[in-house]
């Protein structure tokens, strides 16, 4: 492979780790497309679709629905939380009908799931908060694409997290991930 690549880049300086160590590697930060981040319809407009009121403080989830992503933490969450905080849960993934039975059981009118979208200007637009909480990442393009959009996020302190706080100053509430 050596007389073939020449280069060799990483998304993050952990990812780099997974490279023999005598290889030099460079780290080019993962991009994103501005577009996908400008909103079309508006945030009322969108909250008015799904419900909402303008008081409603409204969550967002985008990832896959897996145990690692614990998106059941932010339901959970949003249960101790007055009754105007909501949750919307933009995703797929194999754990989407345990937590459809589990948000419609405990909190049935205060988490929304809505289907994957490219543009994610309106979701993004219409949201207070970003919120992802991960066992491990490398760089999420979601929570890119909310800073992008001006909008604030929670995260875990995943591997990349604490990189980018070193490298540029906090850019997150950051959270303990929760016991599974």
């Amino acid at each position: 492979m050596d007389d073939i690549v020449d280069f060799r880049v990483a998304c993050c300086r952990a990812a780099v780790e997974t490279f023999p160590p005598d290889r030099e590697v460079a780290v080019i930060y993962n991009s994103i497309d501005p577009a996908r981040v400008v909103p079309r319809g508006g945030r009322d407009y969108v909250r008015a679709g799904w419900g909402m009121k303008p008081e409603d403080q409204v969550a967002l989830f985008m990832g896959r629905f897996v145990d690692e992503k614990h998106p059941d933490a932010l339901i959970q969450a949003v249960g101790s939380l007055p009754e105007n905080y909501k949750v919307v849960l933009c995703s797929e993934g194999h754990r989407k009908e345990s937590l459809y039975r589990e948000a419609q059981r405990y909190l049935p009118d205060r988490v929304l799931f809505i289907e994957p979208q490219f543009h994610v200007g309106d979701i993004l637009a219409a949201s207070d908060v970003f919120c992802l909480i991960s066992d491990f990442e490398g760089q999420p393009l979601a929570v890119l694409e909310a800073w992008l959009a001006g909008v604030p996020v929670v995260c875990s302190e995943y591997t990349n997290a604490v990189e980018l706080r070193e490298e540029f100053g906090p850019l997150a509430t950051y959270v303990d991930l929760c016991p599974s």
